[in-house]
């Protein structure tokens, strides 16, 4: 008895240390939220769930021996052969398809705290005087937490978030706009061209020296004059300004559609998804019965978003203090971006791939939209930075150990070039001279992914060649 006694506080102090081992893996820094990364705050939840459940057993020599009798030697060999056997027929069908190996690989984190908290709950379930009184209890405890997570997505989801993707003039109004420099009546009364400007914060960013607006002040001289209507919306990707073209398009009855396409960003959409906002926070509503399901909850988005952006603003404190400068992102945020957008310059995305020939697919209904409002549609192909600087792409190479020999950095001009050409379609690919000129001045705004006021400018440049040149007219 005295071992037993001995056993049981020894089994919770070592989980408590476990527990505080994982606490101690991150070093301090101003605040709670940016102390801990999610998988330290995973890891150590569970951990400090079952030390809680074995100092439960520990404070009381009953709960213990309960525990200990009802662990046979018999059911505990069970238990170990079921694991060791599912973990073999996962392994077998791994080696029949690759996808439940790559599954586990990518939730390993999450299956290593269901684990943890299933051996806690069932050392709190046989420790118990009565198991199943615990397991009504719990069953309870879940359906009321469940049912309460569900209603305050459902309220906040109908009720508190914004769609960015207008569906009303009203919301067209506000949403696009109210950020144009002065109003465009719909009845165009002036008699000027029009060109609808379709793309997405690109199409934004710099406000008064973005290239469109630079591209309109320009085109305004000219006989007869053109006006530029900004239809370009942040965050949005090509499905989302398909569907702004279609709704908006024939109320301001253009000439032309001039349509920048980011290549960093704007060709992974998905027709399932569309782009919605609290306080200016970007958030993606799954559309469907699917999107109900817990891991599609928009406030699991929202936490994690606003833990990020906590984060980020604590990096890039330390970058200013450091360094003496500050960009829109910490340089450490910054660099995840670009290392996920270089994914688009895999060579394993082969040219008759389904995801090119989607990104074809949504590009040929805004063109075949473009010329049912009557007008020409043009092409400008942004470059993301890394493709432009050597620099950025060797930090990124070495910084995440990839293998440059995988990427092929003009694998997506060269694409969007070849569609453009087979259809006969004006298009301005800005890499070539976003390289030339790269050395000379930065183009880029700091640890951002859009231009600065001297990237926008050569922009509208090579845009505006198209007009002087008559392919665009």
């Amino acid at each position: 008895m005295k071992q037993s006694s001995q056993i049981r506080w020894l089994i919770a102090a070592a989980v408590s240390c476990i527990a505080m081992s994982v606490l101690l893996q991150k070093s301090p820094e101003p605040t709670i939220l940016g102390r801990y990364d999610s998988v330290i705050v995973l890891v150590f939840l569970a951990f400090a769930f079952w030390a809680v459940v074995c100092w439960w057993c520990a404070l009381e020599e009953n709960r213990f021996s309960r525990l200990v009798g009802r662990i046979s030697p018999a059911p505990t060999f069970l238990v170990l052969l079921t694991v060791v056997s599912l973990f073999f027929i996962l392994d077998l069908l791994s080696s029949i398809g690759r996808n439940t190996q790559l599954y586990i690989e990518h939730n390993a984190l999450a299956i290593t705290v269901l684990m943890i908290v299933l051996v806690a709950f069932f050392m709190l379930l046989l420790s118990a005087v009565s198991p199943r009184v615990v397991l009504i209890k719990t069953a309870l405890l879940l359906t009321v937490t469940g049912f309460s997570i569900a209603s305050v997505e459902i309220v906040f989801r109908w009720l508190l978030v914004d769609h960015l993707v207008p569906r009303t003039n009203r919301e067209f109004e506000l949403r696009v706009a109210s950020a144009w420099n002065e109003p465009i009546a719909t009845d165009n009364s002036s008699n000027r061209l029009r060109i609808i400007g379709l793309s997405d914060s690109f199409g934004l960013a710099g406000s008064s020296q973005n290239y469109h607006r630079l591209i309109g002040d320009k085109l305004k001289t000219w006989a007869p004059p053109y006006e530029i209507v900004n239809f370009s919306v942040a965050g949005y990707e090509l499905q989302e300004e398909l569907i702004l073209l279609k709704r908006f398009g024939a109320k301001y009855d253009p000439d032309l559609v001039l349509h920048g396409i980011f290549v960093g960003n704007d060709f992974w959409g998905s027709m399932e998804t569309t782009p919605v906002s609290f306080r200016d926070m970007p958030l993606e509503l799954r559309i469907g019965l699917r999107g109900y399901f817990p891991r599609h909850f928009l406030i699991r988005q929202l936490f994690s978003n606003v833990r990020v952006a906590r984060q980020d603003t604590n990096m890039r404190a330390e970058e200013t203090n450091v360094e003496n400068q500050s960009g829109t992102y910490s340089r450490t945020s910054f660099l995840d971006i670009e290392r996920k957008r270089t994914a688009i310059c895999l060579r394993s995305i082969r040219a008759d791939d389904q995801f090119w020939k989607s990104v074809s697919g949504i590009l040929d209904q805004i063109y075949a939209q473009s010329r049912d409002l009557g007008a020409q549609y043009v092409v400008v192909i942004h470059p993301d930075q890394f493709q432009v600087e050597p620099e950025l792409f060797n930090e990124l190479v070495k910084r995440y150990e990839l293998n440059p020999n995988d990427y092929d950095l003009e694998q997506p001009q060269r694409f969007l070039r070849s569609y453009c050409t087979a259809r006969g379609l004006p298009f301005v690919d800005l890499l070539p001279v976003f390289r030339s000129h790269e050395g000379q001045e930065g183009l880029y705004l700091l640890n951002d992914t859009h231009y600065n006021e001297h990237g926008n400018r050569l922009a509208a440049e090579q845009v505006l060649q198209l007009f002087e040149s008559g392919v665009v007219h």
